[in-house]
Formats: structure tokens, sequence, C-alpha cells
């Protein structure tokens, strides 16, 4: 193992990987006589102004540092895979990623629900960014002797495993972070899923449609947001488990979620974070008690022990956040919250809806009680014509033209202390007042009439 530090570092196990904790670093690092990787300190022009500066930080107006980075060498031939969900090319060199959970709302952007921030290097060698902050990466888009990675936070840590079998890298990531039951064989196989179906006899001619072409779909997710969710959908008559992902919903379109909106009873539901009332926390899952059966730990209550699933998350069954959740809903259903929150959203969505009209703009405003919706792109997808595939591409292309729009909308809504999802998702709480809305109202007013004049 070769290695250069300026500052201290640990090393754990037997070669495996080295973790850095630092705020600047010089590291060449390989298992082999052979060097893996090392700093880039010298991509610089002829001019001998930098391409890509080497490592450091960045700091604001006080002094106080916002962000650190590292750049490393880039070898000719060196590929690049990993980033969690992402929907671009597979191999992320000559690309730009950033790692942050968003609502994509879309598969045609860099944006994703599950990124990570890890990546795996074909000269043998990986990265994990220890960090809950906001990561960039710059994987040679800019360069072709190196790349750049950077977190929003004022320390940079890392884990570097090193290993040319890619399995190899694997088995000792999952040996650091933990590893997972394995999920079942079927989940393997082919996933379809669009936004959205609307009646279950366009759900049954894809199928068949896709049995006529001799390919075989495994699953077939259905997200039923639209307020025409159809009984027909529901798996009950079919024999099948179906299951309600409230992480959204539950507890704020009303006390029965989603479920109790539409009048579905769904086998089981799987809750966000705000069930522990913003305590850590793993969400929560309920249900029929046949289902629940077999998630609990340990025997059944009469006594015999059951087939148990793999049900587990980060601070699973923490005591506090369960107790914290409780209260919650105790000080939810006190207060009626849902339904306070709930005409708090009305009332933001009807002024959006005058705005749009007043000013023309090509927007769509609606709102399922206290989430409310302000969108520009999602319309959009009604027009798709799967007969005429070939028109797809332009038509999804423009769709991301749009979100683009949205988010620097938002941007110009935090600036004025408005906080939104990418623009286009606002959610209203029990704490606002009439005075609140209006104001927000306000403020949207004069932002459409600016955008207005500078069209």
């Amino acid at each position: 193992m070769l290695y250069e530090s300026k500052m201290n570092f640990i090393m754990k196990g037997f070669f495996k990987y080295i973790a850095v904790a630092l705020a600047m670093t010089l590291l060449a690092v390989g298992c082999t006589p052979e060097i893996l990787t090392l700093e880039q300190i010298r991509d610089h022009n002829v001019d001998q102004k930098y391409k890509a500066i080497p490592v450091g930080f960045t700091v604001d107006e006080t002094g106080k540092v916002i962000n650190s980075f590292e750049t490393m060498y880039l070898y000719c031939d060196e590929s690049f895979w990993g980033f969690g969900e992402k929907f671009n090319s597979f191999n992320k060199r000559g690309q730009t990623v950033t790692v942050w959970q968003r609502d994509a709302q879309s598969t045609n952007s860099d944006i994703s629900y599950k990124g990570m921030p890890y990546f795996m290097s074909s000269t043998g060698y990986s990265v994990l960014m220890n960090t809950f902050t906001r990561t960039h990466f710059n994987m040679g888009a800019t360069s072709g002797v190196s790349y750049t990675m950077e977190a929003e936070d004022p320390y940079l840590d890392y884990y570097m495993f090193c290993n040319r079998d890619y399995k190899g890298l694997i088995r000792d990531y999952t040996e650091l972070s933990g590893r997972s039951a394995m999920i079942p064989r079927w989940a393997f196989g082919f996933w379809m899923s669009r936004m959205s179906y609307m009646s279950r006899a366009e759900l049954e001619e894809i199928v068949e449609q896709m049995a006529a072409f001799g390919m075989s779909v495994d699953v077939i997710h259905i997200d039923a947001w639209q307020p025409n969710f159809e009984g027909s959908f529901l798996p009950s008559c079919t024999g099948d488990l179906l299951i309600f992902d409230e992480v959204v919903t539950g507890f704020r379109i009303g006390p029965s979620g989603a479920q109790g909106y539409f009048g579905v009873d769904p086998d089981l539901t799987v809750f966000g974070k705000i069930i522990a009332g913003g305590y850590p926390g793993a969400g929560g899952v309920g249900g029929h008690a046949d289902c629940m059966a077999h998630l609990g730990a340990g025997l059944d209550s009469s006594g015999k022990k059951i087939a148990k699933a793999m049900c587990g998350g980060t601070m699973a069954a923490t005591p506090i956040s369960c107790v914290a959740g409780y209260y919650a809903l105790c000080e939810i259903e006190k207060r009626n919250a849902c339904e306070v929150a709930g005409r708090m959203g009305d009332r933001l969505t009807a002024g959006l809806q005058k705005l749009i009209k007043k000013y023309d703009l090509p927007f769509v405003a609606f709102n399922q009680g206290s989430i409310c919706h302000l969108d520009n792109a999602g319309t959009m997808h009604f027009s798709v014509n799967w007969k005429k595939p070939w028109t797809i591409p332009a038509l999804l292309k423009e769709t991301g033209i749009r979100q683009r729009e949205m988010e620097h909308i938002g941007a110009a809504y935090m600036a004025e202390g408005i906080v939104t999802l990418a623009g286009s998702r606002l959610y209203t709480s029990a704490a606002y007042t009439e005075e609140m809305i209006d104001d927000v109202l306000r403020q949207k007013d004069e932002l459409f009439e600016l955008m207005k004049g500078s069209d």
C-alpha cells in the first residue's frame, strides 16, 4: 500500500479501506505495489490557471467554511459507476453529478429520489463520501486529467475501498455499512411503471401488449395519485397484497391518510419519518393483523413462532421516536390539525388559480388538502402518444426544460422566504393563518408580474 498524507488518517482492517476525516488531505492509495489513484495538484492550462483546484475548502464572507473538496487524478481509460439512482448514461465519466434526495417527477434528468455519494472506479477502488450534506462530483466533465468530489460540509470525510475485484469492492463496502437480507426472487424481475394508468382496462391492455411483444412483466407499479382513482385497480378482487405508500399523505390529508380520503382499505401502509414528530426514526408500517404478524419481532400473540419478513431501517424501533410519534398523532387529533391545514391549502390553491388566470400562465394549480401543487409540466404526459413512440423523446425533453424553469422559480420564492419543493409543491400546516397565506399570494403575485413583464 502506498500513501502520503499531510494530515492524520485512520486505517481499518487489512488494507480493505481507509477512512479519511480531514479538512485537507493528500492521498495516493494502492493495495498492491502499484498506485490506484493519487491527488491531482497540477491540472492547469499553459497560462498556469487551474482547471480544477486541488484539495481545499471555500469560506463565506464571514470566514466560515461552507464546503470542502478533493481533486484526484483521472486516467485516460478510467470509467466510473455508481451514485445511486440516476437516469443518464451508466458510465459517469464526463458527467457532473449532484447527490441530493429530491422529488424527480420524471426520469429525464439528474434529479432522483435515491442518490448515493458512492462510486466505483475501473482502476480498482471505490469512494464513499461520509456526509449527510449535498455532494457534487465532476467526473471529468471539464478536464481530461482530473475529477473532483465536493461536499457542502466544512469537513471532507470519505472512505476509499481498495480491491481489484468489483464484487470485492461491494463486499468491503457492505461490511462497513451493513448488509440487508436478500430480496425475494421476483424482485429481480422486470418492473414497469408510468405516471399514470387511468383505469384497470388501460393497465390490462398494456399487459397484453407486453405479452404480444414477448416481454414478461413481473411487477407493475401503479402510481395512483389521480383524483379519479378507481376501485377496479384494487388487488382485493385478485387476492394480491395491496400496499399503500403514505410517506407524504399519511396524517396530512387526514387522520386516516390517503386511504381514508379515497376510501381504500390496504393490507399494509408505509409511513414516513414525520410519524416520529421530528425525532430520528425510520417511519412506520401499519396494516391488517394477519399481515403485521409477519413483520413484528419474536412470537405472535398465541405464543407460536411465525414466519417473519425483513422489516428494518435506520433507527428502527427507537423507543423515544415511538413515543414522540404517538404524542404527535395525539396532538394532530386534538387540534384538528389536518382539517385546519387543509383549509389553508384550499385558500392557497384558490389564490394560485386566480393568479394563473390573471397572468395567463401555462400552469395548473390543485391540491389534496394541505398538499398543494403548482405544475407546469406534468399535464404534458397526458399528450404522450404511445402509438408514435418516436415523438416521446422530444416531449420528455420539453418536460425537463419546464421543470428546470420551475426550479428557478422556486429559487425566487426562496429569496422571498417562501420554501417550496423545487418550486412546484407547497405544503401548508395547522400553524398557518389566513393572513400568512394571503401574504404568500401577494409575493407570488409580484413574482408572476415580474415574470410576465420579462416575456
